[in-house]
């Protein structure tokens, strides 16, 4: 039975609302398998009327695993193998694009000691049936991508050009006219302040390992938070983006932002919580947000769109 929690929570824009916030439910034989369950992205799948989960961490040999989890919060007890993708860790983002194909990014940061791996860096592109996932291509992105940072002219990358190396994280991406979009939590361009990279044709990307580097949006989020916001996901909801960020005074907030005319709206904050997966389901207009606790039990909710 997954334990309820009812918390109060102030709504920025839509007034006072109570909801329901829910522990995950992780079979005990899967989390004694895994280093650590930190659900970092997620889907919505409609055919099989689940959520496929990334998390940050796998097992110890970090295989390259996602996880189904049904509306209620029960992760299924048989993770799913990546299949043709020996390793890949830190997991942060999934995005299904308009041909059906899964993208599946890691972080491409740096480990906390510091250490450049390439499991950290993949970039795959999978198809899927059912509940197997097989890999068409893979990359390794994070080469690719520092080379053309470094390389830009654009002013606003020159301008944090020494970042890159040391900072660049990357937790959210999505896929739109057949091109590749993330958003950087870091660097950031000023104090929570995020970019949103075109990265250009995913065509491209797996075929001639090319990157047309754009700087797509600039999102201020500090200017309505007065805190340093770290992008953590993103997800479309039609024309709109849907956003979460986390910072360092335990914040964790929900926007929304409409690219055609750059504005920038708070949905809702959670005191404590660390809200970095976003998938948005169309019937009913939901969207759901999965909360990496750092060793703590991993929770999710619903939030009406």
């Amino acid at each position: 039975m997954i334990k309820k929690i009812i918390i109060p929570l102030y709504l920025m824009v839509f007034g006072c609302t109570t909801f329901s916030l829910d522990k995950i439910d992780i079979p005990n034989k899967l989390k004694s398998d895994l280093k650590s369950f930190e659900p970092s992205g997620a889907i919505y799948l409609l055919d099989l009327n689940q959520y496929l989960i990334a998390s940050d961490d796998t097992d110890k040999k970090n295989s390259a695993f996602l996880f189904l989890m049904d509306t209620n919060g029960k992760i299924d007890e048989s993770p799913i193998m990546i299949k043709g993708v020996t390793k890949m860790t830190d997991i942060e983002s999934l995005y299904q694009d308009e041909q059906g194909h899964l993208m599946i990014l890691s972080s491409m940061s740096l480990n906390k000691n510091n250490k450049n791996l390439v499991e950290r860096n993949l970039l795959v592109r999978a198809r899927r049936n059912g509940k197997e996932i097989t890999a068409m291509n893979q990359i390794e992105l994070r080469p690719l991508l520092l080379k053309a940072l470094n390389d830009s002219q654009i002013p606003e990358l020159k301008s944090i050009k020494n970042n890159f190396d040391q900072e660049l994280d990357v937790e959210s991406s999505f896929v739109k006219d057949g091109e590749l979009y993330i958003g950087l939590k870091g660097p950031q361009l000023a104090s929570g302040v995020a970019l949103i990279l075109n990265l250009g044709s995913t065509t491209d990307l797996f075929t001639q390992q090319k990157i047309n580097l754009r700087l797509w949006k600039i999102i201020n989020f500090s200017k309505l938070s007065g805190e340093q916001d770290f992008l953590s996901e993103i997800a479309l909801d039609g024309e709109s983006l849907i956003l979460s960020t986390t910072n360092s005074n335990e914040i964790g907030r929900i926007w929304k932002f409409e690219p055609h005319s750059n504005k920038l709206f708070l949905i809702q904050e959670f005191a404590g919580l660390h809200p970095e997966g976003l998938a948005v389901r169309t019937h009913p207009k939901t969207v759901l947000i999965t909360f990496d606790q750092h060793g703590e039990y991993p929770m999710f909710t619903h939030l009406n769109l």
